[in-house]
């Protein structure tokens, strides 16, 4: 058994590899390295590990390089999983240990792998691990009266109150209006958000996994989110809204609408992705009778001493919050992507 890198000519084997492996998610499919090669410029290092019978284990890293902060191996930039996949325990262990190796030929200040679970991450010892994220998956029911029954009594109501405005829903593959409902909805949030043209190309790269749904009221679009879809999930990913979505309901019907569709597509598995404990998004994917799931996101210190704290509850972050707040749409569509490349 050998472990080594995999160049831009392995994709077609390691996607293969994706579909084949257990554990392996959307996070892990060969199209996000040149997603991330081309709009950031990290350096990647996707790790395979090869026996007799062919590909049995998988990371994909990054090196990360940050200004005024320690450099990292990180494992995956933008996703929200993307740790080791791997067949056996053997693997799993000479894939982490390569790791290791990288980090220390290029001198990272620490190492970042996001597990889905603690099968696949590193044994704890100099390890340290993040709970504070958590996944959300449901599966979807057998039919749309049983998937509504599912959602507690105050969401079914909010999106009865949707439908009763007649608020409308619409698939596309056309980055508007969605660019514009995320772009106003992330300067609302005080975040930076990345450049359009990251969006035109997650569509275009997974041609064959996405689609753009946006709720509307008349004419005038509300919300809209970008979602995935992988084997037998859908995956909501980016989205957002106006203010005019929150008093109407548009997020509630919006992901309802996601969801009987999805489920009329023939997916079991909605995966309302990952939400930081205490958040607004943590307490919507709960009330939408979604339970949190803890993420094991573990980081190995190399040259750094401590890990930065980029935790939106940080007293210089929330300043910088609301800093973001006050500026134009215009203003922050500019800057956005450079900020946001800061804190990947």
């Amino acid at each position: 058994m050998k472990v080594s890198l995999v160049d831009q000519s392995g994709g077609v084997a390691w996607n293969q590899a994706v579909q084949e492996l257990p554990g392996a998610t959307f996070y892990h499919r060969f199209e996000w390295r040149e997603v991330v090669r081309r709009h950031f410029r990290f350096t990647p290092l996707y790790l395979v590990a090869i026996d007799s019978t062919g590909i049995c284990g998988l990371l994909p890293l990054f090196y990360v390089r940050r200004a005024l902060q320690p450099s990292v191996l990180l494992s995956m930039p933008l996703g929200v999983y993307g740790g080791v996949v791997a067949d056996t325990e053997e693997v799993r262990r000479l894939l982490v240990d390569a790791a290791i190796g990288e980090g220390e030929k290029l001198g990272v200040g620490y190492i970042e792998l996001r597990h889905q679970s603690p099968e696949q991450g590193a044994e704890i010892g100099d390890w340290l691990t993040d709970r504070d994220n958590a996944t959300f998956q449901r599966e979807l029911a057998a039919t749309e009266a049983a998937q509504l029954k599912s959602i507690p009594r105050k969401q079914r109501a909010e999106i009865r109150k949707a439908q009763g405005i007649e608020l409308r829903s619409e698939f596309s593959r056309d980055i508007e209006p969605f660019y514009s409902v995320y772009a106003t909805s992330m300067r609302n949030l005080g975040s930076p958000m990345f450049a359009r043209r990251y969006y035109q190309t997650l569509i275009e790269l997974f041609a064959d996994s996405s689609d753009l749904l946006t709720v509307y009221q008349g004419d005038q679009p509300l919300a809209s989110v970008l979602n995935f879809y992988f084997k037998d999930q859908v995956l909501p990913f980016y989205g957002g809204g106006y203010p005019a979505a929150r008093p109407t309901n548009a997020f509630p019907f919006m992901y309802w609408e996601l969801m009987r569709e999805s489920q009329r597509r023939g997916y079991r598995l909605f995966d309302f992705g990952r939400s930081r404990e205490g958040s607004g998004a943590y307490s919507f994917k709960k009330n939408f009778g979604f339970e949190p799931k803890p993420l094991h996101y573990q980081r190995r210190l190399l040259k750094a001493d401590a890990v930065p704290d980029i935790n939106p509850d940080n007293p210089s972050l929330q300043r910088m919050i609301a800093i973001w707040q006050r500026l134009p749409v215009a203003v922050t569509r500019r800057l956005g992507p450079l900020v946001a490349a800061a804190t990947v």
